[in-house]
């Protein structure tokens, strides 16, 4: 089959396009960060990450669980009894685009102080609205995260849990990493943490964390040296070479000799 040659036309306005594409090329697309991930906390109270973290939270207290750009969700951990150790979700505190929420351990739901009704909703800025379903659980949908509250238990001790999930979008689209005990979770990393990735007081609401110690260097004991005790020194005796005698003057005195005995031969 024969190929059907460009037109002109056709061969000049492709021609401008490949030539647009290589001015003004389109930036390379970001892969989503932690996309349609959900993290979950439960229990006294146990936390599974979004990327598959876990680890326990055993300690009585404010916490922040998710904090991002336009949202702060904060949980408070009471002991389930008085003689347990166990420590459970007594109530939630959320900010949402300006809107203060919160929701007591009966699900009971206030928004600026104003109580909202079962099965009703309420939408405002945008994307935000919550919503409190017949069964009792509450849903806030901020657009970039899905919050659900649920009231478990019995009567005379009930507790809340409550997930976190992440859009289609990610967790840095609007180019703000999330914080918090759920929130640090969403890191698409392939670490699987088995504690919380902070000391657990830089996630207490209200309480600052512990300033590091400064080291103070011990102080040095200045050495003294030890006197050193000559040793004496005994100097060791010389014994005087013999005087080596002189050859001539001996046989002068030799010679002086023979001539006061024998007269003087020589004559």
């Amino acid at each position: 089959m024969t190929a059907i040659k460009p037109t002109p036309y056709a061969a000049l306005a492709q021609a401008k396009t490949s030539a647009n594409a290589l001015r003004y090329p389109h930036p390379p697309e970001k892969k989503p960060v932690a996309a349609n991930e959900t993290a979950f906390i439960w229990g006294d109270p146990h936390i599974a990450g979004a990327d598959g973290d876990r680890f326990d939270v055993n300690k009585v207290g404010k916490f922040n669980l998710l904090e991002d750009k336009g949202v702060k969700f904060n949980a408070d951990f009471r002991k389930f009894t008085d003689k347990s150790a166990a420590t459970i979700i007594r109530a939630t505190d959320l900010e949402v685009d300006g809107k203060k929420i919160k929701i007591d351990v009966n699900a009971k739901v206030t928004i600026d102080g104003k109580e909202l009704q079962s099965n009703t909703y309420k939408a405002w800025g945008g994307d935000n609205q919550i919503s409190k379903l017949r069964n009792g659980n509450v849903l806030i949908d901020t657009g970039e995260y899905t919050i659900l509250v649920a009231s478990e238990g019995s009567a005379k001790n009930k507790f809340l849990n409550a997930s976190v999930s992440s859009g289609k979008h990610g967790v840095s689209a609007d180019g703000v990493a999330p914080k918090g005990l759920l929130g640090e979770t969403f890191d698409a990393d392939a670490v699987k943490q088995t504690k919380p990735k902070k000391n657990l007081e830089s996630y207490q609401v209200g309480v600052k964390p512990a300033a590091p110690k400064p080291s103070t260097p011990k102080p040095t004991t200045p050495t003294t040296p030890k006197p050193t005790t000559p040793k004496p020194t005994t100097p060791k005796p010389s014994t005087p070479k013999p005087a080596t005698p002189d050859i001539k003057s001996w046989f002068d005195q030799f010679v002086a000799l023979l001539k006061q005995l024998f007269g003087n031969f020589g004559k």
